[in-house]
């Protein structure tokens, strides 16, 4: 994570913050704040650029985890739909009912925008993170061609086959067990 002072950004740019000037002039979310969490200094994605001014790191689950007023977790997501590593490590549920993501593409890793989300924190992380609703989305404009707001139209597969071979043998020693003691 590489963080830079706000001026310095309105100054000379940075493709990756483009985002910042629509999230400034957003009425509602402009005065956000974010806590990203980064257990014993090793953050889970280090490979993006904030602010830090609006960034506060910490290596407490539950600090990053507090409800705080106009302070929201931030994570670095890639679309579609990939669950942060944050969310399953060091028992971390989610608790707050709005998140905050960069996204990213899967492939080439370009920040294309940050998003607010709104979350319904009793449900598991995975279902929480999954089902969450988009509030607002700051786009990078560099990356306007790739619609990430959209739905992905999921495709049925009416003939799908799989096949699965279990043997009654132990490792590669050629040495059989017998099915009794496997049922």
């Amino acid at each position: 994570m590489k963080l830079h002072h706000l001026e310095e950004i309105l100054n000379k740019g940075k493709p990756t913050l483009e985002w910042i000037h629509d999230f400034m002039e957003n009425k509602e979310f402009c005065n956000y704040r974010f806590k990203y969490y980064c257990k014993d200094g090793n953050c889970h994605a280090s490979n993006f650029d904030f602010i830090k001014d609006w960034i506060d790191v910490t290596d407490d689950v539950d600090e990053f985890n507090t409800i705080e007023k106009n302070t929201v977790p931030l994570f670095l997501g890639s679309t579609p739909e990939l669950i942060p590593g944050q969310l399953s490590d060091d028992g971390i549920q989610l608790k707050t009912p709005v998140i905050a993501i960069l996204n990213k593409t899967l492939l080439t890793n370009k920040i294309l925008g940050m998003g607010f989300y709104s979350i319904k924190p009793r449900k598991s992380n995975e279902s929480a993170y999954l089902r969450r609703r988009e509030l607002v989305f700051f786009n990078n404009p560099d990356y306007k061609e790739i619609n990430i707001t959209g739905t992905i139209k999921k495709v049925p597969i009416d003939n799908f086959k799989s096949e699965i071979t279990i043997r009654l043998g132990e490792g590669y020693t050629g040495k059989e067990i017998d099915k009794y003691k496997v049922k």
